[in-house]
């Protein structure tokens, strides 16, 4: 199903796995999937991606147990066509504008993104300094910024921010930002 729009998604294949070799698949429908005639055993779902959707949830795949006659429910998976963007802020320890292994991340750390001259929403770091996007409109230019916080000077990227326009469904990934404390 569309994970923005709540909705059912027709004409998605759906494939049931075991060992990672196919068994069967089943297409989507206005109320679901529906697999079949499954024996006993476990099993791997997946579904197919389609070009402009990017899957929300779950991250990957569902394992199932079937023994018996069996029917087993709640297995939706969420796609959206929003495209995501991801970094993170680090801490630039030695000021050299590179990331090293021994840099820690920052946490609580504002990143804008910013559409014609305004900021249209912000996402703030997390424990591992990893901040997210995941509401923006394919096909919209955004200038993504972070706010630098006093008593340190940015170190990267050396454009100090990032311009893009995301596709849909797609997702774009190290936009990164280090800082030196001053």
């Amino acid at each position: 199903h569309d994970s923005t729009e709540k909705t059912n998604l027709s004409g998605w294949t759906v494939e049931a796995s075991q060992n990672g070799k196919a068994i069967t698949t089943a297409t989507s429908n206005i109320t679901g999937y529906q697999i079949t005639g499954l024996a006993s055993g476990t099993y791997t779902i997946t579904e197919v991606p389609i070009a402009g959707y990017r899957q929300t949830t779950p991250a990957s795949s569902f394992t199932v147990t079937i023994t018996g006659e069996q029917t087993i429910t709640g297995k939706n998976f969420g796609d959206t066509t929003k495209p995501l963007l991801t970094g993170t802020i680090f801490k630039d320890v030695k000021g050299t504008g590179t990331y090293v292994t021994s840099d820690p991340f920052l946490q609580g750390w504002i990143v804008d993104a910013i559409a014609g001259g305004k900021v249209v929403v912000t996402a703030t770091t997390d424990s591992r300094g990893f901040y997210q996007f995941t509401g923006l409109n394919a096909g919209t230019k955004y200038t993504i910024s972070e706010v630098v916080k006093s008593g340190y000077k940015q170190t990267f990227p050396a454009a100090k921010t990032y311009t893009l326009t995301p596709t849909s469904g797609r997702t774009t990934a190290h936009l990164n930002f280090g800082d030196h404390a001053v």
